[in-house]
């Protein structure tokens, strides 16, 4: 924490303008009580700092040289890092343009990586319209990776060597668990923003810059696609667990969070988009959401490189705002900003702290019509699977955490004129 920290703050205290930099310092998990061993770990990932005198993080930017199109050494050194890798690791985080995602596309192919693609990535809920069956062998998405690293044998095994990252936050608690422990020799993140985002504190080199330039400068690279048996297995693991979880999701004669998660993405068409609400729902999206692709389409309208069309829906959620209040309001903005037919998944405890939201929805001016699919499980489930369930009482939990309730929310739509379905 302390070198990614100190590198950070040295890095924009120099940018302009320049000034003072204010360190905030997370000692402990929120909700958590319970005592952490320090692990001698932590070391592992630190012999590249201690053998020269460079900054553990290291700020570069993708700068020409030459007409030519030649880079500037720092930008060829990070080059040099991807044509070595043995076991690279796309991850794909939260992306907000649909041209983002052609140039990450663009940028699984070159790489011939696996991909980790989250759920605000947009490629998790991927629609591909194509005529050539072979794009869903050319791009390896590992969906399952969340339920992947459930296995601590296979959490050790995987061990990617180099790492590039796309995008800001990722979703998945245990995936950023992952990445505290797997110490890769180099975590290169690409974003176009200079903030930083580095919860894991194992980011090497933080290139500001669009992905779409960040792909063009790798075309220069000539990387070679290397058959690998790590990504072969990786593959395998992940038709294994989709396998599973769709035996699971279709098995249940009830109506579950999992199945719920599943199909959601399965029936969204090619122009929808979707905000996600916080809490349960994100995660269960994350972990069992799925999008679709389609051979049967006439494929003349295909791109460059041979990428087949996205048929994109776009995610969008409010996470980072550590909270649940407004997310009707916001995804019913999100709605009007993105000019899309907008499906806004909630949990019940959020839906219930933005009731005012559906005063909005009958505002129907510069907005197209919005579905809200509201998961009710009568209060907040996700604080079961916190640390606080295992310290708190019963009686605490269900009053303080839980908050659970027997409001009719067929009812609150009736009073708000807004049609509903159970």
């Amino acid at each position: 924490m302390v070198l990614t920290t100190i590198d950070s703050a040295a890095y924009n205290a120099m940018q302009a303008p320049q000034g003072p930099v204010h360190i905030n310092c997370a000692f402990r998990e929120p909700l958590d009580h319970s005592n952490q061993n320090w692990s001698f770990d932590c070391l592992r990932g630190l012999d590249r700092w201690f053998r020269n005198d460079e900054p553990y993080t290291r700020y570069l930017e993708m700068k020409m040289v030459s007409a030519f199109g030649n880079y500037s050494c720092s930008v060829i050194e990070v080059q040099d890092i991807i044509k070595k890798a043995k076991q690279g690791l796309l991850l794909v985080g939260a992306i907000h343009k649909e041209d983002d995602m052609w140039a990450v596309a663009l940028l699984a192919r070159q790489l011939s990586w696996p991909v980790a693609a989250d759920i605000l990535s947009g490629l998790r809920m991927r629609k591909v319209l194509n005529s050539f069956p072979g794009f869903d062998k050319s791009i390896l998405f590992i969906d399952q990776i969340d339920q992947i690293l459930l296995s601590d044998s296979v959490k050790s095994w995987i061990n990617p060597d180099v790492i590039v990252q796309i995008g800001s936050r990722i979703t998945s608690k245990r995936m950023e668990m992952f990445l505290e422990s797997c110490f890769p020799s180099s975590y290169i993140l690409i974003d176009t923003h200079p903030c930083r985002h580095d919860p894991s504190h194992v980011v090497t080199h933080r290139i500001q810059t669009s992905v779409a330039d960040f792909a063009a400068s790798l075309c220069q690279c000539n990387l070679e696609r290397k058959t690998s048996r790590w990504k072969d297995i990786l593959m395998v693991l992940n038709s294994a667990v989709s396998q599973e979880i769709m035996f699971h999701v279709h098995a249940e004669f009830s109506l579950t969070e999992p199945y719920v998660a599943h199909v959601i993405g399965e029936a969204l068409y090619g122009n929808a988009a979707m905000f996600v609400g916080n809490s349960m729902v994100i995660r269960d999206l994350n972990m069992f959401g799925k999008g679709w692709l389609d051979h049967t389409t006439n494929g003349g309208n295909m791109m460059m490189h041979n990428i087949p069309d996205f048929i994109g829906a776009t995610v969008s959620g409010n996470r980072g705002a550590s909270g649940i209040d407004g997310l009707l309001s916001t995804a019913i903005g999100f709605a009007v900003g993105s000019n899309k037919h907008v499906c806004c998944v909630v949990g019940d405890v959020s839906f219930l702290h933005d009731t005012n939201g559906l005063s909005l929805l009958n505002q129907r001016a510069q907005r197209k019509p919005m579905t809200v699919i509201v998961i009710n499980n009568h209060g907040g489930a996700i604080f079961s699977l916190l640390p606080v369930a295992k310290t708190a009482s019963p009686q605490i939990l269900q009053k303080y955490f839980y908050t659970s309730h027997d409001i009719s929310i067929s009812k609150l739509c009736d009073a708000h004129r807004q049609f509903q379905m159970q």
